[in-house]
């Protein structure tokens, strides 16, 4: 039977019996536990920035006496991509099959795995399988969309001018409008910034709701 300790002797065995030996007694011997079975249908949701949870589906104990769950993770942009554990869940019961992680980075992709850990390490369970997510990007880890260039203005009349300009990369900006700005005479445009509204919006530039429309007559 599997993890039942035993003992065995041994004589000398003669066609007299009053020739036989005495048996020599042996320590006693135990048979190797049946390990738990690996958790499985391991699943990531509730992704964030810098958190996601962690499920699984519990399996059997067989002779294991249960520990602790070990959770490990592994950053697949280090260099080293070496399995750290994951300390928040060392404290889930045995029949936990879930446990929330923070503490991860952003825009970041990792490696995850789950397994039993028993108070003899000979029962523990095989790691379960690998599944793997990504953090989002988040606010430390948005990239801007560049900004537009070769703005030039063209066509000068008294009060009119034809505005034309090249977009760059949206990255992680979901277009909402193009913003057109007029700064009076005498004032810098070190003064505006990468969200500013200063300046006025000149009449003809508003409403620049479509991303390839890269022009518009500005007048006023």
């Amino acid at each position: 039977s599997t993890y039942t300790a035993y003992t065995f002797r041994v004589r000398v065995a003669c066609t007299s019996v009053e020739a036989a030996s005495v048996w020599t007694v042996s320590g006693a011997a135990m048979t190797l536990p049946e390990r738990a079975v690996a958790p499985r249908a391991l699943e990531v949701t509730g992704i964030t920035s810098e958190a996601a949870s962690v499920l699984w589906l519990n399996q059997s104990l067989n002779d294991c006496s249960f520990s602790a769950w070990e959770v490990e993770l592994r950053d697949l942009s280090s260099e080293s991509q070496e399995w750290t554990v994951e300390d928040s869940c060392s404290e889930l019961a045995a029949s936990s099959s879930e446990c929330e992680i923070h503490g991860l980075r952003c825009d970041t992709s990792y490696d995850i795995r789950t397994r039993i850990v028993c108070q003899d390490p000979l029962a523990n369970s095989e790691w379960s399988s690998i599944e793997s997510f990504s953090t989002l990007r988040g606010a430390e880890c948005l990239q801007r969309a560049t900004p537009p260039f070769g703005l030039v203005a063209l066509s000068p009349t008294t009060s009119t001018m034809q505005l034309e300009w090249l977009a760059g990369s949206p990255r992680d900006c979901a277009f909402s409008h193009w913003e057109v700005r007029l700064l009076a005479e005498g004032e810098s445009s070190s003064n505006l910034t990468a969200t500013g509204r200063s300046g006025t919006a000149p009449l003809g530039c508003g409403n620049l709701a479509d991303r390839q429309v890269r022009s518009c007559q500005a007048s006023g």
